[in-house]
């Protein structure tokens, strides 16, 4: 199943919400975008 850059954005911050304390850093948070 392939995502578009936007859908997986999409997809990432809605799951985000989820989890708020662990990327409070926006590096943190990059850094989990891209690396998974």
């Amino acid at each position: 199943n392939h995502l578009s850059l936007e859908e997986y954005v999409t997809k990432y911050r809605h799951l985000e919400v989820y989890c708020p304390h662990i990327y409070t850093i926006d590096e943190a948070r990059a850094d989990k975008f891209v690396h998974g």
